[in-house]
């Protein structure tokens, strides 16, 4: 069975802490079906060694100092994964598209 992650909040937060041009993501992963929060979701900037997982409610915070167009991958055991384009930039943190 295939089942989708929804990410509910992927836009929600993106602060640039100017001291260290750190930009952070955050959001929250649920079941698609269910709506249930998903904890333990493994989220990582494709091709980097940037990443995090999912905590309780299924929150996650990614900081990262690289900038430019990324794509942020979720996945999961027994879930398909997800990939969102993202552009992270000096100023803060947008959806591509």
């Amino acid at each position: 069975m295939n089942r989708f992650f929804l990410i509910t909040s992927l836009f929600l937060l993106v602060s640039l802490v100017s001291a260290e041009a750190q930009n952070t993501v955050s959001g929250r992963v649920t079941d698609a079906e269910t709506g249930e929060p998903i904890v333990g979701v493994n989220i990582y900037l494709a091709n980097t060694t940037i990443g995090t997982t999912s905590r309780q409610g299924g929150n996650y915070v990614l900081k990262t100092t690289a900038k430019g167009p990324f794509r942020l991958v979720f996945s999961f055991v027994g879930y398909q994964a997800k990939t969102v384009q993202i552009k992270i930039e000096e100023t803060g943190f947008e959806p591509a598209g």
